[in-house]
């Protein structure tokens, strides 16, 4: 599984941490009117209150600061806890509350998005709050004041805010996880020590972190693509299959691509475009795929203005610099590459127009279309895609001059090309052309593959149903030893439910499906179309103890509504088939 390290394993340059700290946790409080927190002097009372109740939970972590951030990590496992940007340190003290012997490490930080800071009170048994105090505040004047003078590239600032962001996401559903688990165990308890922090980790990062972490990555992918000549070890491949990895996860926390596919800014170069189509595997193409055209398809497809200029900015504060290594003003390589495939742009269109005029004059010339995937492996070559037209500009040699739609030009090996059959230079057979019945005959085999596959999702969501249900009554059956094991199965019904059901037909669904009373009354005021919306986590919190059968229910419904659709096209097809193959052999 993904974890924050696996980027920061692959960063090129590494920043000198200062060494690892132990200390304890005791308690972090958000200043506002909710927990009756003014000040963080007000903070400080409210620690010696519950340190005198005996509500204080310790949870043991190390510390390390750097030139950009404070960092905690989880002492057994290493694993980034907590990252603070320096940006986001409003405060740092050694305090001494009336209860403690001992000073204890004070820290108030702000994120940008935060109306309120938060206070975190630290333990500092082996070293002393005193020092660690000095250790932050001095990075802090260091980087207030410029003096930390290693400056990482462009390209790490990105990777940190990405992993910074992942590490956030991670936490929550873990906070989540823990809760969700106390909550089961021990229903009806008083609140336990340390649920407070646990609650406000839990809860998900705000929509315009999820916009900032999704823009980044976007962003990323055309700065590998500059770099890709000058990096190594990792390479800009390399690099790209990483970072699909946070990708996903951002994308399904975020519920679907539907929330990435409306990001436009940053648009990718067509470098980058370029350099994904010939290094993603299966998987990771139909994840890119899904996020729509605003992901797969360069600027200089889309019409100027539309979209805004990407002006990162970095949780750490760094910012780009003013003037170059040369001394001229500093300029993003990406928005320097869109500008170049601009123009580039232009002077394949002129080239186009004396190719289209070529056309005219000599009707020899001729469309290929690719049958095999090709990936370029210098500037002269040209990468393709298997089933993508292309013009021949040079067919002298076993190496073939073609261009592509996007206007870029090199060579492909000639057995990788085959040519766009016309129709009326094809040679007849029983009046039917022997391409042509080719192509429908993958066009069938691709339907088959499809109804089979849709079937198979039918019957997986109805075999899950049975397992979550099995599940649910085990869990249920380890409170009582006498209890005999049933499973209640959904009723298998007939009765109908579409789209256009009203809620009377979906009252009268639920109820065939065995559900509760409760859960009918809950979702029998939608139609059928917004009970096909929701999601599972929606269905979820309608009904905590049957929302994810329901769920599944809908999901089975669903896939059968789309598919009697799909199959009767298919039937329909395989008919026609059969009367021309009859036909043909009597």
């Amino acid at each position: 599984g993904w974890t924050t390290s696996n980027l920061g394993d692959l960063r090129r340059i590494c920043t000198d941490l200062s060494p690892f700290c132990i200390f304890q946790h005791l308690v972090t409080f958000s200043i506002g009117d909710e927990d009756d927190l003014a000040t963080v002097e007000d903070a400080t009372r409210k620690l010696s209150v519950m340190d005198a109740q005996g509500k204080i939970w310790v949870q043991e972590m190390l510390l390390q600061v750097n030139g950009s951030a404070i960092k905690l990590f989880d002492i057994d496992s290493k694993e980034e806890l907590e990252n603070y940007g320096l940006a986001a340190v409003a405060r740092c003290e050694a305090v001494r509350p009336e209860s403690r012997s001992q000073s204890l490490l004070l820290l108030v930080c702000q994120e940008p998005h935060q109306l309120k800071p938060d206070v975190h009170f630290f333990e500092c048994d082996h070293v002393g709050a005193e020092l660690i105090q000095q250790d932050i505040n001095g990075a802090l004047l260091d980087f207030k004041s410029g003096g930390n003078t290693h400056k990482p590239e462009l390209l790490n600032h990105v990777f940190d805010d990405v992993e910074a962001f992942i590490g956030k996401l991670q936490k929550s559903a873990e906070a989540f996880r823990v809760l969700d688990q106390r909550k089961r165990s021990a229903k009806g308890r008083r609140r336990g020590p340390g649920e407070g922090l646990l609650t406000i980790r839990s809860r998900p990062p705000p929509q315009e972190e999820f916009e900032d972490a999704l823009a980044k990555m976007k962003y990323s992918f055309s700065l590998l693509a500059r770099l890709k000549s000058n990096i190594a070890n990792p390479t800009s491949e390399e690099l790209i299959h990483f970072l699909f990895n946070p990708l996903k996860l951002v994308v399904e926390s975020s519920g679907g691509p539907s929330f990435a596919s409306e990001l436009r800014s940053p648009m990718l170069t067509l470098e980058a475009v370029t350099l994904m189509r010939g290094c993603l595997g299966d998987q990771e193409t139909e994840l890119w795929y899904s996020l729509g055209e605003n992901w797969t398809r360069p600027r200089v497809d889309f019409p100027r203005g539309y979209a805004d200029p990407y002006n990162p900015t970095f949780r750490s504060g760094w910012e780009t610099p003013r003037l170059d290594a040369s001394g001229q003003p500093w300029e993003d390589p990406v928005e320097m590459q869109h500008r170049h495939e601009e123009r580039r742009a232009q002077v394949s269109d002129e080239v186009e127009s004396r190719q289209d005029k070529h056309l005219r004059k000599h009707p020899e010339s001729k469309s290929v279309i690719s049958t095999h995937n090709f990936t370029a492996r210098n500037n002269n070559e040209l990468s393709v895609l298997h089933g993508e037209m292309l013009q021949v500009l040079d067919d002298s040699k076993k190496w073939w001059k073609v261009q592509n739609h996007y206007g870029q030009v090199g060579y492909v090996p000639y057995n990788i090309l085959a040519p766009v059959l016309n129709h009326n230079s094809t040679p007849q057979v029983n009046g039917t052309s022997p391409a042509i019945s080719k192509v429908r005959l993958r066009a069938l085999i691709r339907a088959c593959l499809f109804a089979c596959l849709i079937l198979f999702v039918v019957e997986l969501c109805r075999f899950n149903t049975v397992n979550e249900e099995l599940a649910l009554r085990l869990a249920n059956g380890t409170t009582s030893h006498s209890r005999n094991l049933h499973i209640q199965r959904a009723a298998d019904t007939n009765l109908p439910l579409g789209y256009d059901s009203d809620p009377a037909q979906v009252r009268t669904w639920l109820e065939a499906k065995g559900f509760s009373p409760l859960t009918v009354s809950a979702l029998g005021v939608l139609n059928g179309a917004q009970l096909f919306s929701l999601k599972k986590d929606e269905f979820r919190a309608v009904s905590p103890e049957e929302g994810v059968r329901v769920y599944s229910q809908v999901t089975v419904q669903r896939a059968l509504l789309e598919d009697s659709g799909k199959v009767s096209e298919l039937e329909a097809v395989m008919a026609k088939q059969k009367r021309k193959l009859e036909g043909l052999n009597p």
